[in-house]
């Protein structure tokens, strides 16, 4: 059930940074076009391109997280014991989990304070900083069971790579 619900909650972020990036694919083709053809760029492009990065930052790591796409470098790990290897897993997924935990708890009072404070882009178009920041939160709370399956499934994960062998 909780691996139907995060399929689904994925897919949504996914669908939404793809607008997100196809939006901020056409405002830079519009801006180079504009800037070459007729020597006055698209104004605000800038700002708009950096908002769009705000929301595919956050998608993109808990995408990469979620898919177990992350880098790992274990040049000394597969030289220790099974139980050290378990011990690492349980310490590293256990440290993930948390500052998870802590940046999805911090994401929470960034949306209360840009929505209290009416934050917005400090450039020229001025645009509401709300929606990125609600963007993050929700990245970061898809994220929290991500890494509570990874914490979950520590040990399998070190019985699976010595069948691998």
């Amino acid at each position: 059930m909780t691996d139907v619900l995060l399929k689904k909650a994925m897919a949504a972020l996914l669908f939404f940074a793809s607008i997100t990036m196809t939006f901020m694919i056409l405002i830079i083709v519009i801006h180079v076009a504009e800037r070459e053809f007729f020597n006055h760029p698209l104004t605000g492009t800038y700002e708009l391109v950096e908002f769009c990065m705000g929301i595919l930052c956050t998608i993109s790591v808990t995408y990469c997280i979620y898919k177990e796409q992350d880098i790992c470098v274990d040049l000394l790990y597969q030289h220790f014991s099974k139980s050290v290897r378990k011990l690492i897993m349980l310490f590293a997924n256990t440290f993930v989990l948390i500052v998870g935990v802590l940046l999805f708890w911090q994401s929470w009072y960034l949306v209360q304070d840009i929505l209290s404070m009416e934050t917005t882009t400090p450039l020229l178009l001025s645009l509401a900083m709300w929606p990125v920041a609600v963007c993050v939160f929700f990245s970061f709370l898809i994220m929290i069971p991500v890494l509570l399956r990874f914490l979950l499934n520590s040990f399998q994960s070190v019985e699976n790579e010595d069948k691998a062998k």
